[in-house]
């Protein structure tokens, strides 16, 4: 049975972010990339400052680009707040802990984008563990623009070989944990500067 592509990647997404949380109590960021029904790669963002997702994040989009992806998500451990308390933020309220999950669907147009919550409970012996429902909704904040953008603009950031491979290696070079079919790990390695 073939699984529609968001469904296996947030649940990819979701049971590594469940084992982050089992392991050590924080989610690490993960970023899924397909061009169609065709995977490209699975990176776990290099380390960084709380808060300071936004770079490693373009590090990725950057091969992502050139490679011609369609379809993105990317999970990020974030703090929510309900809506009848907007200033909570603002006053020293650290909200709730939720796995935010940010998608872009461009394989028809206008691309799609949404994003989903899911809360961040207390499991067995108060380890943090997530909560099995989710809560869809409109794209929302910096990481669904450059999610959407780098979707809109693939035609533009289109690159020869040599150049992916270039960028797959700085982004290994970053710290990121950078997973490639093995396809595509194939053709890369084969590739040669100036080819």
């Amino acid at each position: 049975m073939r699984h529609r592509w968001p469904d296996a990647a947030e649940a990819l997404l979701v049971e590594a972010a469940a084992a982050d949380l089992k392991d050590t109590g924080e989610v690490q960021p993960a970023l899924i990339a397909f061009t169609g029904q065709a995977l490209r790669f699975v990176a776990w963002l290099r380390p960084f400052a709380e808060g300071q997702h936004h770079q490693p994040l373009v590090e990725l989009l950057a091969l992502a680009g050139p490679l011609g992806c369609d379809r993105l998500m990317v999970s990020l451990g974030g703090r929510v707040w309900p809506w009848d308390r907007p200033a909570a933020a603002r006053h020293g309220d650290r909200g709730h802990r939720a796995l935010v999950v940010h998608a872009v669907e461009g394989t028809r147009q206008p691309p799609h984008a949404w994003t989903a919550l899911r809360p961040v409970v207390a499991g067995a012996g108060d380890t943090p563990a997530l909560a099995g429902s989710r809560d869809p909704g409109p794209a929302q904040g910096w990481v669904s623009e450059a999610l959407l953008t780098a979707v809109q603009q693939r035609q533009w950031l289109a690159a020869p070989w040599p150049a992916i491979a270039e960028q797959a290696a700085r982004v290994d070079a970053l710290g990121h944990a950078l997973y490639l079919p093995p396809e595509l790990l194939t053709r890369l390695a084969r590739t040669r500067p100036g080819e």
